[in-house]
């Protein structure tokens, strides 16, 4: 992507998924610790979670050369989750909060997208 002339990056959610990594480090076959195996429970590991999928080179290519402009969608918490409800786990609102801290510490979003009582906001006009 990052070779291509392009004026935005629309991302449009799944910037990361819900589950661990596994030793090979998945697609990108770099292994990775142990630490990481899980999936995240809070936000220190949400943070983990970002810090790897950022680390990619292809990625930080990308976000170097072009604007982005992005919102979420559930796997950044957890697969076909609503409000602080889930279908795998009842009540996930202290796994919610802590997903949306951290997605907000690693994506390019103002300060009204910061997460409050009912997550970030996220929309916002581009002109």
């Amino acid at each position: 992507m990052a070779d291509e002339d392009l004026d935005l990056v629309l991302h449009l959610g799944d910037y990361v998924y819900e589950g661990g990594i596994p030793a090979d480090g998945g697609y990108r076959q770099v292994p990775t610790p142990e630490v990481l195996r899980t999936a995240p429970r809070d936000v220190e590991r949400w943070r983990m979670q970002y810090a790897l999928y950022k680390s990619d080179p292809d990625l930080r290519a990308a976000h170097a050369r072009f604007p982005w402009a992005v919102t979420r969608d559930d796997h950044e918490v957890q697969n076909d989750y609503a409000n602080t409800r889930s279908q795998y786990e009842g009540d996930i609102s202290a796994l919610r909060a802590a997903a949306y801290q951290a997605w907000y510490e690693h994506q390019p979003v103002r300060a009204p997208a910061r997460p409050g009582p009912a997550g970030p906001r996220i929309y916002r006009r581009l002109k």
